[in-house]
C-alpha cells in the first residue's frame, strides 16, 4: 500500500475521525464535487456521473440523493 499502513488501520482511521466508512467517504468527496460542477455550469447533468467516477447515472442519482437530499 502506498500509504505505508495496512487497510484495516485505514478504515478505523476513516471510521474514527470521519465517522463513515471509506466508501462513504469517498462519494461525499464525489457528490461535492458534482455540486460544484452544478453550480458553475462546467458539465452537463447527463455527463456528471462519468465525470465524478461513478460507475453508472443510478449510483450517482442514489449517492448524490442520500448525501444532499435532494436529486441533481
Amino acid at each position: 500500500m502506498a500509504t505505508g499502513t495496512n487497510t484495516t488501520y485505514l478504515s478505523n482511521v476513516v471510521n474514527h475521525y470521519f465517522k463513515c466508512n471509506y466508501k462513504h467517504l469517498l462519494n461525499k468527496y464525489r457528490i461535492l464535487h458534482a455540486k460544484h460542477l452544478i453550480d458553475h455550469n462546467e458539465c452537463a447533468i447527463t455527463e456528471l456521473d462519468k465525470r465524478c467516477g461513478f460507475t453508472s447515472r443510478s449510483v450517482f442519482y442514489d449517492a448524490f440523493g442520500k448525501i444532499m437530499g435532494i436529486p441533481p
